[in-house]
C-alpha cells in the first residue's frame, strides 16, 4: 500500500467551503475518472479509481503537496501557512484504493478491467 500511496497520490488545493470539500470531510469515499478528451470519440482509454480522499492539516505533508503541485507546473502555490489551519482554502490529497481501466466487454460494450496496482 506504501507504493500505491508514493506512486498514485492526487493533490489539490480548493475552498473549504466548496461541495466537494464538505462532501470530504463528512465521507472520505471518493471516485476519481481520468479520460483523454483529445482523442475521437470511442477511441480514449479510461481510468477508474475508488479513492480516500484527506485534507491535510500537517505543515510537512502540505509542503509536500505543494512541491509535487510545484513539479506539475503550478508556479505560485500558497504558502503552507495559508492554509494549514485556515478556513478558506484546504489542501487535499486523494490515494487511490482500487483502479481500473476502459475496455470493451464480451458485448463489444463499455466494460472496466481492474489494475493490480501491487504488481507495478
Amino acid at each position: 500500500m506504501q507504493h500505491l500511496m508514493r506512486t498514485y497520490t492526487f493533490f489539490w488545493v480548493s475552498a473549504k467551503y466548496a461541495r466537494h470539500s464538505q462532501n470530504i470531510r463528512a465521507n472520505p469515499r471518493i471516485a476519481i475518472v481520468v479520460y483523454d478528451s483529445t482523442v475521437p470519440p470511442g477511441t480514449g482509454k479510461g481510468v477508474y479509481m475508488e479513492a480516500r480522499a484527506y485534507e491535510l492539516t500537517d505543515s510537512r505533508e502540505c509542503s509536500h503537496a505543494f512541491a509535487c503541485l510545484r513539479r506539475r507546473g503550478w508556479e505560485h502555490p500558497p504558502s503552507v501557512d495559508m492554509v494549514v489551519g485556515a478556513t478558506l482554502r484546504g489542501v487535499y490529497k486523494a490515494v487511490p484504493e482500487n483502479i481500473w481501466i476502459s475496455a470493451e466487454d464480451s458485448n463489444g460494450l463499455d466494460g472496466r478491467v481492474e489494475v493490480d496496482v501491487l504488481e507495478m
